[in-house]
């Protein structure tokens, strides 16, 4: 074979094996999936606050309980939609705690449902070993009396231990 046509062959078949190694491999700076799998969160009580700040402070609060890879919602957030407050969905009077597996990633979420497909959900992650992200969305009907109007809120919220 000709030297300078073997040259281009060689230089072709690097650049190729490189180019599949840089698709292969993760990018640098994102965690891979052992990483974060890897968050174990402690165990205790994550106290925390929503975004919504047209909700008093005392009312924003919310707060888990963690024992192993089990997690507990023990006080639910107020959320506002217009002039209407959420009542309480997953925390009532009586009833049973409301208990959730956390999944390997350090994910959760508690479901409960408002109307038809409508979910009322608090879904949460934990980012670190101390620290839980995560969104309240909550469903608003319409009231008969004009000062609510149906739709949802969906703030976030952060809580740590």
């Amino acid at each position: 074979m000709d030297r300078p046509l073997a040259r281009i062959l060689v230089a072709l078949t690097s650049c190729a094996a490189v180019s599949l190694t840089a698709v292969a491999s993760p990018s640098f700076g994102a965690p891979d999936a052992q990483e974060a799998a890897a968050v174990q969160p402690r165990k205790g009580t994550y106290k925390g606050k929503t975004s919504q700040v047209t909700v008093e402070g005392a009312f924003r609060k919310i707060a888990f309980k963690v024992n192993g890879r089990r997690i507990t919602l023990t006080t639910e957030p107020v959320i506002r939609h217009g002039f209407c407050l959420s009542p309480p969905v997953f925390i009532e009077e009586g009833a049973p705690p409301v208990t959730k597996k956390i999944s390997r990633n350090g994910s959760f979420s508690f479901d409960r449902t408002f109307e038809g497909s409508k979910i009322n959900r608090i879904k949460g992650t934990f980012v670190d070993d101390r620290t839980i992200e995560g969104t309240a969305r909550y469903f608003f009907p319409d009231s008969a009396s004009g000062q609510c109007v149906a739709g949802k809120e969906a703030p976030t919220f952060r809580a740590k231990r």
